[in-house]
């Protein structure tokens, strides 16, 4: 690659559980490109990771949202309060910007932990809102990201393409530690998982 890109995972200490839930960090001439947001209820994390390499969150000048589920986009509208870009599936965008109906549906299933769980979901300003399709170029800085629609954990999923690297999100599974044994595991939530359009996203 011609700009081998430094890429920092940054573990958010969801609940104070190790390896739960993390963001990419990719420092580029101009800032910082953050894929995913993290939950709300984990912003005082992020912030701590940025201040122990050295960054603060004004650096922050994209967010790549791979899906709009609250462990990977609740804080993107903090984070576009300290004017980042925030990019989006277009099938996810009207939630980002108004997401009412979004905090309504996870309350039936979280109720009284909500807040505990996922702290504060803010709408993104609709001029700090990149709507994205299917094979669109991302380019910033030396940078080009591939967006590619990735159906089948939800329908507003997105992986992003960056030379040979893929950040897949949840349509790529996740490890999980069960009685010892490391196993990879597809997420499955209600109601959008489609388990064809997963192999195919695949």
């Amino acid at each position: 690659m011609a700009h081998s890109p430094e890429i920092v995972i940054l573990d958010l200490n969801f609940q104070n559980c190790k390896n739960a839930i993390a963001s990419y960090l990719i420092p580029y001439k101009e800032g910082l490109i953050l894929i995913d947001s993290g939950p709300g209820s984990t912003q005082e994390q992020l912030e701590k990771n940025l201040l122990d390499h050295d960054r603060d969150l004004g650096e922050i000048t994209h967010v790549l949202l791979t899906h709009i589920h609250l462990d990977h986009a609740g804080a993107a509208g903090w984070l576009a309060g300290s004017g980042a870009q925030i990019f989006v599936h277009e099938r996810g965008a009207p939630h980002m910007l108004d997401p009412t109906k979004l905090i309504a549906s996870a309350a039936r299933i979280y109720q009284d932990q909500m807040n505990v769980l996922w702290g504060d979901f803010l709408p993104v300003p609709e001029n700090q809102l990149t709507v994205l399709s299917d094979g669109d170029e991302i380019s910033i800085g030396h940078y080009t990201f591939l967006a590619l629609d990735t159906p089948g954990h939800a329908n507003h999923h997105m992986a992003y393409l960056l030379d040979d690297i893929c950040f897949s999100g949840d349509i790529g599974g996740g490890r999980i530690n069960t009685m010892g044994l490391r196993s990879l595991r597809i997420p499955i939530p209600p109601p959008e998982v489609h388990p064809p359009k997963c192999r195919k996203s695949n």
